[in-house]
């Protein structure tokens, strides 16, 4: 069996750990706001007021560091794209799709819904989609033991004192 995983880039509010290209310590919340408001752009429910702020937060980052930040993110898309693809024509037994950036309005959410709609033909089975990233390895480990295994794993929630147990697990 072939079991694999990829994720959908993160969206950082600022520059931290070394992961980001230099420009990101000066321009990354900048470019996080940018792709906030892109996002809502897609979405549709963008005001004419955040329109202006918009095109004065682009104008305000150099276009080169917009272009570069932008083509690292199409090259996770296409390559993510490409191993969706495979998943659909059976490469892979089974593939994850990490998220690992839950902000709501982020250049990464966006990514996140436009690959949900490319892969909704694929089934549950074959394909899971969620946030997390760093877990994706542990997740196809314990998918492979379960897939090859006649024994069925259990669960059962233990939680802390206090109230947690009134919690919902809907």
């Amino acid at each position: 069996r072939i079991y694999g995983f990829g994720t959908v880039m993160r969206s950082p509010r600022a520059s931290g750990g070394g992961t980001e290209p230099a420009y990101y310590a000066e321009y990354g919340p900048t470019i996080f706001q940018i792709a906030a408001l892109q996002d809502k752009l897609d979405s549709g429910s963008l005001t004419q007021e955040e329109t202006q702020k918009l095109m004065s937060l682009q104008a305000s980052v150099p276009v080169e560091y917009l272009q570069d930040w932008f083509d690292r993110r199409q090259k996770n898309m296409k390559i993510n794209k490409e191993l969706i693809d495979e998943t659909r024509s059976g490469v892979f037994d089974y593939f994850a799709l990490g998220h690992d950036d839950t902000s709501q309005l982020s250049q990464s959410a966006l990514e996140g819904r436009y690959l949900s709609k490319y892969s909704k033909d694929i089934p549950a089975e074959k394909y899971g989609s969620f946030p997390g990233a760093d877990q994706l390895g542990l997740l196809l480990m314990a998918r492979s033991r379960t897939d090859e295994s006649t024994e069925k794993p259990t669960f059962s929630v233990i939680y802390p004192l206090g109230g947690g147990g009134k919690t919902s697990l809907v």
